[in-house]
């Protein structure tokens, strides 16, 4: 049966507008994601085939090669790996933190390059940055040193000096 052929108060859709995301079991919340069903499966149908023989924690470990072979159309399994690579994603953000902090002065990051945070989140470089380039440029060419780039850490973005043809 078509998912349109189904009550209207039954339809996953409409079930979400009644009752919320939350009252809607495993299939139902499978089939939404799907959007569609394939062949003569309706997206509920085909999510309760695959959830016969997965349940979530075993689908979310599948290649991408596996998720066809299990729903039988490429956009479907492409939905469904995109969609718990967005779960891993809100999980680590959730477990370390939504800004990466900087803990110490002491740990090396990188080599050739110079970094600083502007503490008013503007990464906009100053006279001074642009001098500082350039002095160590020139050091790093007298030592036999190069100079890859020069970043600076703003708010929530960061500009390179090297990015913006800065760094001559």
């Amino acid at each position: 049966m078509k998912i349109k052929e189904m009550p209207w108060y039954t339809q996953p859709w409409m079930r979400v507008e009644i009752d919320s995301v939350s009252a809607m079991n495993d299939a139902e919340l499978l089939a939404a994601v799907l959007g569609e069903g394939y062949g003569k499966e309706n997206a509920v149908d085909l999510s309760n085939r695959v959830l016969a023989s997965y349940n979530f924690s075993s689908l979310a470990t599948l290649s991408l090669h596996e998720l066809k072979k299990a729903f039988r159309k490429d956009i479907h399994a492409i939905r469904i790996a995109a969609m718990f690579e967005i779960v891993r994603r809100m999980n680590r953000l959730a477990k370390h933190g939504f800004s990466k902090k900087i803990e110490t002065a002491e740990e090396l990051v990188s080599v050739g390059i110079q970094v600083h945070n502007h503490l008013s989140g503007d990464c906009e470089p100053s006279v001074n940055d642009k001098e500082v380039t350039k002095m160590l440029v020139s050091a790093g060419e007298l030592l036999g040193i190069s100079v890859l780039d020069h970043i600076i850490i703003g708010k929530d973005t960061y500009l390179s000096l090297k990015e913006k043809g800065m760094m001559n």
